[in-house]
């Protein structure tokens, strides 16, 4: 069975501050003209803020409506809005000048949206024009967000940018999709046959039986290495919201050997409430 996430998504889109009318009069999108801009930063900004807007607008309504179905509906009838027009200017933006940081802003944008050919001959400039920028870390992070289908662009990223953020971050992200898929392939592995395919509904029929195909442990044990390397090579890299590349992978390294389900837990000591000392591993199979 699927699991129902649309009305979480629409609490989380239609639950952004906002000013201004999201809507005019007919329940069309209303968007406040954004001021002129003036430099092309200040241009990718303007248009991300209006995308902003019209997905509020489109979002809003569904704040109101309790029943999974009752949104699904009201989603067949009244499609998402389409990203094309901000995506146009947001290319135009780019092939501008592929060379700076506002390129890189834009391609993010068109990234973030949809799948576009023309953000994937973006990526190819922004290697071949900007291998050396830390900037391009932010691609690799949208990047991620694909699954195991961005895995060539993310080993593309760690082999030509001459970044050492970016080919750390790049390299981490490869590792950790490679751990989902490992997980997944491995879940999928141990599910009868005949429960399959409803116990992994988001799953289609060819993925499920490539699941089945996977060396899940290989394939750990290729991402963990990866991992280690980040620790050695990278690990003094800052990571976006604290810290760095070594420790974040230290972490994940820790609970994939150690927390895992299956996994025996890591000895601890301690006192009671009477004082008296004992380690976890004395009530092993006690309890």
């Amino acid at each position: 069975m699927r699991t129902p996430i649309l009305l979480p998504l629409v609490a989380l889109a239609a639950g952004l501050a906002h000013a201004g009318p999201l809507a005019t009069a007919d329940g069309t999108p209303a968007v406040q003209a954004a001021p002129a801009a003036s430099t092309r930063g200040e241009q990718v900004a303007a248009l991300r803020k209006e995308w902003d807007a019209v997905l509020r607008a489109y979002w809003e309504p569904f704040q109101s409506i309790k029943d999974e179905k009752e949104a699904q509906a009201r989603l067949e009838k009244n499609p998402p809005p389409d990203p094309g027009p901000w995506m146009d200017r947001a290319w135009a933006v780019f092939e501008a000048e592929p060379k700076d940081e506002a390129a890189v802003a834009a391609l993010r944008f068109m990234l973030e949206q949809s799948s576009d050919a023309r953000a994937e001959r973006g990526l190819d400039l922004v290697l071949q024009h900007q291998a050396g920028s830390d900037k391009l870390a932010d691609l690799v992070s949208v990047l991620q967000r694909r699954g195991s289908s961005a895995l060539p662009r993310l080993r593309e990223f760690a082999a030509k940018s001459t970044s050492r953020t970016v080919q750390g971050v790049a390299r981490r992200a490869c590792a950790s999709l490679m751990l989902e898929d490992a997980l997944a392939a491995r879940r999928v592995q141990e599910t009868e046959p005949g429960l399959r395919a409803e116990t992994f509904g988001w799953m289609s029929p060819a993925e499920l039986e490539a699941a089945t195909k996977v060396d899940a442990a290989a394939l750990q044990a290729e991402a963990e290495a990866l991992l280690e390397l980040v620790i050695k090579d990278y690990g003094d890299v800052p990571v976006a919201r604290g810290g760095t590349l070594g420790k974040a992978c230290e972490r994940e390294l820790y609970a994939l050997r150690n927390l895992a389900i299956g996994k025996t837990a890591p000895d601890i000591e301690g006192k009671d409430l009477d004082g008296v000392a004992f380690k976890l591993s004395d009530y092993r199979g006690k309890v």
